[in-house]
């Protein structure tokens, strides 16, 4: 099986930006990177979801209960 170069030499050249002493290639995310960063982002965003809730749950009820007798 032919190796796949990883752009394609007629479009245009693919940027390189310099951070410290190395160069760093930019490319763009295949579908399955793309659908792999959706996942986690969807998961990071439930969890904070629901930790929210929590909290505004918990507070809202906090100093409900039976009162204090003076």
């Amino acid at each position: 099986m032919p190796e796949l170069p990883l752009f394609d030499p007629s479009g245009p050249p693919p940027q390189t930006i310099r951070h410290g002493g190395t160069g760093i290639e930019l490319r763009r995310l295949t579908p399955e990177e793309k659908a792999v960063r959706r996942t986690r982002r969807t998961i990071v965003m439930i969890g904070g979801g629901t930790a929210i809730l929590f909290a505004i749950v918990l507070l809202a009820t906090r100093g409900g209960g039976k009162k204090k007798r003076r």
